[in-house]
This record gives structure tokens, sequence and C-alpha cells, in this order.
């Protein structure tokens, strides 16, 4: 009989426990998770500044283009040549040729940093938009933290989070209150 009791004692003291514990976690917070790529492509403010990056780098590839055409139409030239053409005339259109790669090169690599910079820069601008409406939200529903999961799975971009229930994810939530404007 003495087991008995003990055994009734160690169960309801583990049922006390984990009752206490399941409280204090409950009073502590909530955790959150939030998918800024979904943030970004949802909202009406992230189309906004996806749709003004397209804009942009349609025009850097338009300033491209014409140093392209050029190259397309001097290879054209040197193999249509290259029967008629003095050996010298084709040495010389080579070297125009790769002068032309190079600087088309030097072009793309000096278009690419600009849009690059101007990507960093509208996604910061983005951030700091959307960074309000997150900790207001955050703090109304008692959460401790939100976490952003925007790069699961990208080995390049981990989020450090390898599993979370769906329950947890707030982005819809945070896209309804951006495209609201609530903060």
């Amino acid at each position: 009989m003495n087991h008995r009791l003990a055994a009734r004692c160690l169960l309801a003291a583990a049922a006390l426990s984990l009752a206490a514990t399941n409280a204090a976690l409950a009073q502590a917070g909530r955790i959150g998770i939030v998918d800024t790529r979904r943030l970004l492509t949802g909202s009406n403010a992230g189309k906004q500044v996806i749709a003004r990056l397209d804009k942009i780098a349609e025009e850097k590839g338009a300033q491209l283009k014409p140093r392209q055409d050029e190259i397309q139409a001097l290879q054209k030239r040197i193999a249509d040549g290259r029967v008629s053409l003095s050996e010298d005339k084709l040495m010389q259109m080579q070297r125009e040729l790769e002068e032309k790669v190079t600087a088309a090169k030097r072009l793309r690599e000096d278009l690419q940093r600009e849009m690059e910079q101007i990507q960093g820069s509208a996604f910061d601008e983005f951030e700091r938009k959307v960074a309000p409406v997150v900790e207001a939200y955050g703090k109304e529903g008692g959460f401790l933290f939100i976490l952003n999961i925007g790069f699961f799975n990208q080995p390049n971009l981990p989020s450090g989070i390898v599993w979370a229930d769906a329950a947890a994810d707030v982005t819809e939530e945070l896209i309804r209150r951006i495209d609201a404007g609530v903060s």
C-alpha cells in the first residue's frame, strides 16, 4: 500500500510540475514566425518595391543591349568575312571584338553592382516601413519574438529554423496590416 501511495504522490508531483512549466511558458509569451519573402511578394508595399526594381533592371538591360547588338554584328561580319577579308583586316576586327566584349563585360559588372546597391536600398526602405508594423503586432500579440524564416531552405541564407508549426506563422496577418497601413 505504501508503494501505491508513493507512486500516486510522484504522479501528482509530476503533474503539478508539468502544469507549472506549461503555465510559466504560456505566461512567458509566444513565438511567431514570418516569411519575409511572402511579406515582400504578398503585400502591396512589397509589390511596389518589386515593380520598381523590375523597371530599373529593365532600364539597366536596355543600357547593355546596344553593346550586345554591336558584338553580335561584329561577330557576324568576322564570320562572313573569313573567306573574303585579308588576314590583317580579320585580326583588326578580332581585336575590336575583344575590346567590345571587354567593355560590355565591364558595363554589365558595373550595372550589376549598381543594381545590387539599388536593391539593398529598396529592401532597407521596405524593412524600415514594415518593422514598426511587426513590432506593434508582436507587442499586441504578446510575442517574445518573431523569427524570420524568409530564407528557409536556402543554403546561402539559412534562417536557422529547421521546423516550425504553421500556427506560429504570422505572415498573412502582417501582410493584412501592412496593406491596411496599421502599425
